[in-house]
């Protein structure tokens, strides 16, 4: 009867053994599959930062030509945006609407696929900002917006 006891205590730590290994194993495949996850989550934050980054503007600048006095901001996006305010309107000399006063300038509304007219007066012997910074309706950061420059003026 003792290698009864032996033969059953032998298997008890057999299968004890075992499943100290299936364990070991399941454990090995959680943190795999937890770092996997952690992968793929920074692999997904990657490629939207990237499809952000390639995503048009909602709004785009440019001189009409005039001597660099007035500025064409078209809406590029899908929906109405609303400018509440130029936030370096500092870095002019005058900056305003081309279809209201200079105390009625803000709010502009510009509907999709249409332009707003400013003009733009600089301080003598500044150059141009390359870029507006608009609070727009909606949105608690304001939208940086490249100012593309004018155009040279066609030789005869």
């Amino acid at each position: 009867m003792e290698w009864v006891n032996v033969t059953i205590a032998l298997a008890s730590l057999g299968f004890a053994a075992f499943s100290w290994w299936m364990a070991d194993g399941a454990k090995k495949a959680r943190d795999q599959a937890q770092e996997d996850r952690r992968r793929v989550e920074r692999q997904v934050q990657a490629v939207e930062e990237i499809a952000a980054s390639l995503a048009r503007p909602p709004l785009s600048a440019h001189h009409l030509g005039d001597r660099d006095r007035t500025i064409v901001v078209r809406n590029t996006s899908s929906q109405e945006i609303t400018l509440k305010e130029l936030l370096n309107e500092s870095d002019f000399h005058m900056f305003g609407s081309m279809t209201r006063d200079r105390e009625g300038v803000w709010p502009v509304t510009i509907p999709v696929g249409s332009l707003h007219r400013f003009y733009a007066l600089m301080n003598h012997g500044y150059a141009m900002p390359d870029h507006f910074e608009f609070r727009v309706e909606g949105s608690d950061s304001p939208i940086f917006v490249g100012l593309e420059p004018a155009a040279e003026p066609k030789k005869r």
